[in-house]
């Protein structure tokens, strides 16, 4: 294992060993359900956005200082420009695309699925036969739901930290890098909100076009479907579609400009 692997793997484990002290912490403050049976709605209250916003900002927030900041901090030395005249620009960021997505979704992954532990076990269990009343994102029962938003909320978590990577030659303040993201959270929802009224008008309340709208926030690759309990197939493509395009469209960008720059 390199050292930069080695690096990266050591943050992960800090970010993991982190976030379980926060869902605990969450767990603790929230005004959440803990009757027997109740874990499945415990889950995916804190997940919720628009009912506690807390835990998506702590994934903006210790994103880029314990796992994106090696990658950045690799993107501003020399020694990241030695590698790119050696391989060539194409095959260094395919590379490091491929590496930053993999280790964000296996770091989302086993967060999730401790989260799910903890709460089973030491909170409210959670029945996964059961068809579910409340949060049914992606089917009627709790563990088809359950595994596909684990799933995709890592898959998402691996393409948005590709996103974020894509944005390393615009944003040289590493404190910067670090909270942009949790404003645009906050923009994003504003702009969505806007466009939430104005196509609620046209379409109605709950239309899949309005889960699509909301596209545009982070949340629906971090947590999606979440906010509108329903229609997460719709709220992730449309994640997926938008912050992939950004993404390859920034790293264009950058290879063309660092060209430019000699």
């Amino acid at each position: 294992m390199t050292v930069e692997n080695k690096k990266i793997m050591k943050r992960g484990l800090a970010l993991i060993f982190i976030f379980l002290i926060i869902q605990n912490i969450l767990l603790m403050i929230a005004d959440i359900p803990t009757d027997a049976n109740m874990g499945y709605d415990v889950y995916f209250i804190i997940q919720n956005s628009s009912r506690d916003i807390f835990y998506t900002i702590f994934l903006l927030a210790l994103l880029p200082s314990l796992h994106l900041i090696t990658y950045y901090d690799s993107f501003h030395n020399k020694h990241q420009e030695l590698c790119i005249l050696r391989i060539g620009n194409k095959k260094f960021y395919c590379h490091t695309l491929i590496k930053l997505f993999f280790f964000s979704f296996l770091f989302r992954l086993i967060i999730e699925v401790l989260f799910i532990t903890n709460i089973h076990f030491f909170q409210s269990n959670i029945d996964f036969t059961n068809p579910v009343h409340t949060h049914p994102i992606f089917g009627e029962y709790a563990m088809k739901n359950l595994v596909i938003y684990i799933l995709f909320a890592s898959i998402g978590t691996g393409i948005f930290s590709c996103f974020w990577f894509s944005l390393n030659y615009f944003i040289k303040n590493k404190y910067i890098y670090r909270g942009i993201m949790v404003l645009w959270l906050f923009l994003s929802m504003t702009i969505f909100s806007s466009l939430y009224g104005i196509l609620g008008i046209f379409l109605g309340q709950g239309d899949k076009a309005l889960s699509l709208a909301s596209s545009i926030s982070p949340t629906s690759l971090l947590t999606p479907g979440v906010i509108y309990e329903s229609y997460g197939f719709v709220n992730f493509a449309g994640g997926v579609v938008l912050y992939s395009i950004a993404a390859i469209v920034l790293i264009i960008i950058t290879i063309r400009r660092k060209y430019q720059d000699g």
